[in-house]
């Protein structure tokens, strides 16, 4: 079944590659999704938190209301509304086998507008997500769709797009298909560091290895580490890089990596397209302790055995390089960005012999080896932890165990947060003594640094339950305090005829699980934006009659159940 699954998984790649060169091959020209000069905050195939960036982000000047255009003639194929994410969203389905999507987005042209308002509305709900039939919302090429915006969990204001296969829904590489993108790109990738990591057992199994900054010198486009290195043993290098696409953007990602070895290719990492069930493989391509700790963007030159990414070629070798005493090594890195402007680096290394007292180290007394291709159940008086089969990346050394601070009585040590994992595991955390009044109000936390991170929990017969997406620390914690809604331009008696939204700053603790807002008993539509805690109502003569009183109701649920209610009557 596994080999079957791979090989129907190699099968798409291979389509997803002969489609795009094909695309390649017709000329295809996209429109230009924003009318103001390019300037790209995100490439494709960025490195990013648990994921390579699935498309291109485009500065908008700090600012929001920019026109958008399709890129292409089509129809609206998915609109999608959430408070987080990609937030306000318009995928549009092409002739030509391709969906461009437009995300993060302000508003929508009007006739996109009322059919989503009226969706909400039939929905009672803010955050929607339906698929119009082809014959229902046509665009043109270069018509107006919405206005660029900061929505979801954006960081400013800009515009995400992508272009995507639309068989697959498989995101490929966008500014190939805009020569005059093409055109500005004149600048090869900067390598910033390179590091030779030494490979040895227990450090490889617990995703701690020594490394060392290897100091080069550069000649334009072209690295050179001056010095001859002399190690011994099994090693692996580390580059660390960065692109520009022109003078008004930010530092991007690349689009290929290859590194050879005496001539010989032991290395490719290539970023022209791939599936967003493989995306979380970053995590593996990159050295996760390091993006932890300072958030610097290495990238392995090497694969662990569990890393199926489909843009990541090694030989046998695995991308490791095995030094022998005496030998010599010439190793060349080559970098391109999507334009094929090239960076290339040579360092040269010379085995020396190991030492004669060289012994294998042991793993005694470091913790439990666990095998990548197995499922592990490991249960103590306290709590119970579950790892699916190829959650790993590769082997590791893993450790658990209970401590206690100050502030909490007991924090379920589970690994390392700098340890990666693929899949979620499960925590199962026994509390025989749980005051039997407030069962509801108990949840597992994650302690991110900040605080307590709320995880969905389960409680199953005195035991807390949840599915976790990262190794670290967990506390169990309790929330019985509810929202807390502040009003900001509104209050019981108060007239407000010269403003065009209500507006509410809402907190919680554990974090806002859903609300509904009411106006004269009749639902009403808030925006919630959990990055400013904000929920608004935008006022609308057609839902809400002028130059009257009117009654309010606001309800806000946390993810604890506990609840908030502000009420008040106001002229409009």
């Amino acid at each position: 079944m596994q080999r079957f699954l791979r090989s129907k998984f190699l099968t798409l790649s291979l389509s997803i590659v002969l489609f795009y060169n094909s695309l390649l091959g017709q000329n295809v020209e996209l429109f230009n999704p924003l009318a103001i000069p390019l300037a790209i905050s995100g490439s494709f195939g960025e490195i990013r938190t648990d994921h390579f960036h699935s498309g291109v982000d485009f500065r908008t000047a700090g600012k929001t209301g920019y026109r958008i255009y399709a890129s292409e003639k089509g129809f609206v194929s998915r609109i999608k509304v959430s408070p987080v994410g990609f937030g306000k969203t318009i995928y549009i389905e092409h002739p030509n086998g391709l969906t461009t999507v437009y995300a993060h987005l302000n508003g929508f042209s009007d006739k996109i507008a009322k059919y989503v308002e009226r969706e909400q509305y039939a929905l009672k709900s803010f955050e929607v997500e339906f698929f119009p039939k082809r014959d229902e919302i046509t665009v043109e090429k270069g018509e107006v769709i919405a206005l660029s915006g900061n929505s979801g969990s954006s960081g400013g204001p800009h515009l995400h797009y992508e272009v995507r296969h639309t068989a697959s829904q498989a995101p490929i590489a966008p500014l190939k298909f805009f020569p005059s993108w093409k055109s500005a790109d004149t600048s090869a990738p900067t390598i910033k560091a390179v590091y030779l990591y030494q490979i040895d057992s227990v450090g490889y199994l617990m995703d701690s290895l020594n490394r060392t900054n290897l100091k080069f010198i550069r000649n334009k486009n072209n690295y050179k580490v001056s010095d001859t290195i002399l190690t011994q043993g099994r090693i692996g290098i580390g580059v660390e890089a960065f692109d520009f696409i022109n003078e008004n953007s930010n530092r991007c990602g690349f689009h290929q990596i290859t590194q050879t070895v005496n001539n010989h290719l032991s290395y490719t990492l290539n970023l022209d397209s791939f599936s967003f069930a493989e995306t979380k493989y970053v995590n593996s391509v990159i050295d996760y302790r390091t993006k932890i700790l300072a958030n610097d963007e290495v990238v392995k030159l090497w694969s662990d055995n569990n890393n199926k990414f489909s843009g990541l070629k090694t030989e046998n070798s695995k991308g490791f390089i095995d030094i022998e005493a005496n030998k010599t090594y010439r190793i060349s890195i080559k970098l391109d960005d999507h334009y094929k402007n090239t960076s290339t680096i040579e360092l040269i290394i010379k085995g020396e012999p190991l030492p004669n007292n060289n012994k294998l180290t042991t793993i005694n007394g470091k913790g439990i080896l666990l095998d990548y291709k197995k499922e592990h159940i490991i249960n103590t008086d306290n709590y119970d932890i579950i790892i699916p089969k190829d959650a790993l990346y590769h082997n590791i050394i893993f450790n658990h165990s209970i401590s206690s601070n100050e502030k909490y009585q007991n924090i379920y040590q589970i690994n390392s947060s700098k340890v990666p994992i693929h899949k979620r595991f499960t925590l199962r955390i026994k509390q025989p003594t749980l005051n039997s009044k407030l069962l509801d109000k108990y949840f597992i936390a994650y302690l991110n640094g900040k605080g307590p991170e709320f995880c969905d929990t389960k409680l199953i017969d005195g035991t807390l339950e949840t599915s976790c997406s990262k190794f670290g620390n967990y506390v169990v914690a309790m929330d019985t305090t509810p929202p807390k809604i502040k009003p900001l331009n509104i209050a019981d008696k108060i007239r407000i005829e010269n403003e065009s939204q209500i507006r509410f700053h809402v907190e919680d603790s554990t974090g806002i699980s859903g609300y509904i807002g009411y106006i004269d008993n009749n639902w009403a539509l808030f925006e919630w934006d959990p990055k400013t805690n904000t929920l608004l109502h935008n006022l609308n003569g057609n839902k809400t009659a002028k130059q009257k009183w009117h009654s309010l109701k606001l309800e806000v649920i946390d993810k604890l159940n506990n609840k908030s209610e502000f009420k008040c009557e106001f002229f409009w």
